[in-house]
């Protein structure tokens, strides 16, 4: 399914254009409005490596970091939903049904002196059932300043679970403890005694 928002889109040093965003399950595209010979602009899930929220002096900013140098902002009063949207499209993308395990990092940068209350939310475990969720795997690490999740998955395993309204609205729960977003990271090196344990060579939401 397709979700549309009224944003102001800018790719730095161009002019802040206001359109439509569309955010689809494989890429976003971005519309502008009565634009004379400004062409739609997309922009594909896997050539995002980072993802952060800059908060200005009226509203919020999602930035997006793309390869080969390439960066996004995009404005809205709207960016709360657009930044779920985002994290969720991202996720499902990177943790695609397939023929190869696959594992993912989610760093998230929480802020200063917020340990114990993180700390707290993540007692309760995740808003999902494990042992339902298609994952082979799931590990949640906390510094002082960041939550790394580590999600891996067997080849070809669905994520049904990751699509539902209900897991976005709980991760919700997570941004007032967040001080920038959510970064990828790219796998240097990677090791296993077993065979088929899931690779470290996929890309992953991370540092």
């Amino acid at each position: 399914m397709k979700v549309s928002y009224g944003v102001t889109w800018c790719e730095p040093p161009a002019a802040a254009l206001p359109g439509q965003l569309e955010v689809g399950s494989r890429a976003l595209r971005f519309a502008p409005f009565g634009a004379d010979g400004e062409a739609s602009v997309e922009l594909g899930f896997d050539e995002v490596e980072g993802l952060e929220i800059r908060p200005p002096d009226e509203r919020p900013t999602v930035v997006l970091s793309a390869r080969g140098g390439r960066q996004v902002e995009i404005e809205s009063a709207v960016d709360r939903w657009i930044l779920g949207d985002l994290l969720q499209h991202l996720f499902v993308h990177a943790l695609a049904p397939g023929t190869e395990p696959r594992r993912i990092l989610v760093a998230l940068q929480i802020k200063p002196g917020h340990r114990r209350e993180t700390r707290e939310l993540l007692r309760t475990g995740p808003p999902f059932d494990p042992s339902e969720s298609g994952l082979a795997r799931h590990d949640v690490f906390l510094l002082d300043d960041q939550v790394l999740f580590v999600f891996a998955t067997h080849g070809g395993r669905e994520l049904a679970r990751f699509v539902e309204p209900d897991f976005w609205e709980t991760v919700a729960a997570w941004r007032p403890l967040m001080l920038g977003g959510v970064r990828l990271a790219e796998s240097a090196y990677g090791w296993s005694a077993d065979d088929a344990a899931p690779p470290l060579g996929h890309p992953g939401l991370g540092l």
